[in-house]
């Protein structure tokens, strides 16, 4: 390769002051390098490709945003920026063009409002749950009666005995009497002792079509209506974070029978054993159901947490203790009832994780950690949070809720006015003091029960009656103390209400998009186009003002060694670009 040749020679000098990018762009019609060596690129080719692109690219803000409005593919704004027409027509353009961007504006502050007002609905699921996907309800009864006659007629006016049973009897104290234990497992211990056992309240008990021992369904619970005996909950050590509270009761463990784990939101353990607690429904109907015979031993009532006799039953999540005295159904003696069971499920859609919890309305499990319960339900943070209130303003809790701190004390006779004013104000929906209901957001997962009930006299004058247990008393005894009831279900599946997203982001942008798509014929290659514009555009502009510069220092410096006719050619170069070359910068002469 000759290097001496006038037209390299001019190449290699641009290449020598640091010109090579130059090279490339203003020899774009000639092959430049080859070889590692440069090929023929003169002066004129070299000039007359510098004017030409130049000449097209004159980029002050002005003539960069009219260049905008003549290539954009925003609708209409190309005949703003055609330079052809008039200003009375380029004005309607524009005067429509920012009309229709006003439409697109309103209707799309319309489709935000709807998405903040209504982020979440609740809809059916179009798949259906089946009874054995879920555990038969846990259920918990209670004898009215708070204590039996027979164990407590011996205790002596004024003893800490006979305190402890007025306060469980909920009757107001004597004057002089505060010698009630403050000792959290000896009150309940007293409990247990005075009240009517589960051993003497169930007679009979049938789950499914089998005969069973009542000692294998059913334990026994402290809640706010005394001692109860509860069938289906889950075992201790999945309910409580500390199971040691509730060591003087009888240990459940039924024979031959797993405790396993379960949860509205996870369900049941993937690999079930045979036989396992909290149950599912063995099937439909009355003879697939639970039936029991109840016997409330009325000649042996004490005191009763109500104006009669009898029992109080609730249908409730296994995962939780009800509250029995609130919302118990009242099962009377001398009937047998029926209660049909309809399952309430609801769950979520995965994507609601993403949501803010103020907008959702709901608690997943892994967002909320109670600090006595397992598992996170609606009534189990109220539990705590009642148990909380009772702390700070009572310095007590009652004997029956959460022990949340390892020294709390039991609420005694003297704390009754006190436990009763926080109580009621809790339960109160216009009460501003105490807001248990706002703090303890529904689960987004959950399992309630609601229930239709029948009932009819029990007799066996002048018939034979099914129930053998009931057959073996007497007429007067069995109207006088005995329930027969049954719990099951009448259909195999039902249908869950799952809260999903109204409008998720997804449909907000589609939305927004078909309405700029319709009013302005945007896109998101708009959106490269403004980029471009605003960005990339005067980069390059400036790369090309930083270059022309050079040109100049190139062509004033008389130590080039070039020949005339390639110092007249750099000296056209500067004179034709001393004008605009960026935003607002020119070259001097």
């Amino acid at each position: 390769m000759v290097y001496d040749d006038p037209n390299i020679s001019f190449v290699r000098t641009l290449y020598r002051y640091g010109f090579l990018h130059v090279v490339y762009v203003y020899c774009s019609h000639e092959k430049v390098i080859h070889g590692g060596a440069f090929l023929n690129c003169g002066p004129d080719v070299v000039k007359r490709n510098i004017e030409e692109h130049f000449d097209d690219a004159q980029p002050t803000f002005y003539e960069n945003t009219s260049a905008f409005a003549k290539n954009s593919s925003l609708h209409g704004l190309r005949f703003v920026g055609d330079d052809r027409l008039s200003l009375y027509e380029r004005g309607f353009f524009f005067v429509s063009f920012l009309i229709a961007v006003l439409f697109s504006c309103n209707f799309i502050y319309e489709v935000y409002m709807e998405w903040v007002a209504t982020p979440v609905i609740i809809g059916i699921n179009p798949d259906l749950t089946y009874i054995n996907e879920i555990p038969f309800p846990a259920i918990t009864i209670c004898n009215m009666n708070q204590a039996l006659a027979g164990k407590v007629q011996n205790i002596k006016n004024g003893s800490t005995e006979f305190a402890m049973l007025r306060l469980l009897c909920g009757r107001k104290p004597p004057i002089n009497s505060k010698n009630v234990t403050k000792d959290w497992l000896l009150f309940q211990k007293f409990i247990v002792d005075v009240a009517q056992p589960c051993s003497k309240m169930l007679v009979s008990c049938r789950y499914g079509s089998d005969e069973m021992n009542c000692s294998h369904l059913f334990r026994t619970v402290v809640t706010d209506e005394g001692l109860c005996c509860a069938f289906n909950l889950i075992d201790t050590k999945f309910m409580y974070k500390n199971a040691n509270m509730i060591d003087h009761f009888a240990a459940f463990n039924p024979p031959n029978i797993t405790a396993v784990d379960w949860s509205p939101e996870e369900g049941y353990e993937p690999n079930l054993p045979p036989n396992f607690y909290p149950r599912s429904a063995a099937g439909v109907g009355k003879s697939m159901g639970l039936s029991l015979v109840l016997d409330a031993q009325v000649d042996e009532y004490y005191c009763s947490s109500t104006n009669g006799v009898g029992f109080k039953a609730l249908l409730h999540n296994p995962a939780e203790i009800p509250d029995i005295a609130n919302y118990g159904i009242s099962l009377q003696v001398g009937h047998e009832v029926g209660v049909t069971i309809t399952p309430d499920i609801a769950d979520a859609s995965y994507l609601l994780r993403n949501m803010e919890r103020k907008y959702r309305q709901c608690m997943f499990s892994n967002e909320a950690q109670l600090n006595y319960y397992a598992t996170y339900t609606r009534r189990n943070c109220e539990m705590e949070c009642e148990a909380k209130l009772h702390r700070e303003r009572c310095d007590c809790v009652q004997y029956y809720m959460p022990h949340i701190e390892p020294n709390a004390n039991v609420c005694g006779l003297s704390d009754m006015k006190c436990s009763d004013s926080v109580r009621y104000k809790t339960h109160k929906t216009s009460e501003e003091l105490y807001q248990c209901s706002e703090e303890c957001i529904p689960a987004c997962f959950e399992l309630g029960f609601s229930t239709n009930i029948y009932s009819s006299r029990l007799s066996h004058k002048q018939f034979l009656i099914s129930d053998k247990p009931i057959q073996s008393m007497s007429e007067q005894y069995a109207e006088d103390n005995i329930v027969a009831v049954h719990f099951y279900y009448t259909e195999r599946a039902f249908r869950s209400h799952t809260k999903q997203q109204f409008v998720g982001f997804t449909e907000f942008l589609s939305d927004t998009g078909g309405l700029m798509g319709l009013f302005l014929g945007f896109s998101v290659l708009s959106i490269v186009e403004i980029i471009y514009y605003i960005l990339i555009r005067p980069y390059f502009a400036t790369q090309r003002y930083n270059a022309s510069v050079k040109y100049k220092r190139l062509v004033s410096n008389r130590q080039t060694g070039l020949p005339p006719t390639y110092q007249a050619n750099l000296q056209y170069v500067a004179r034709r670009y001393k004008r605009t070359i960026g935003f607002g910068k020119t070259l001097s002469k």
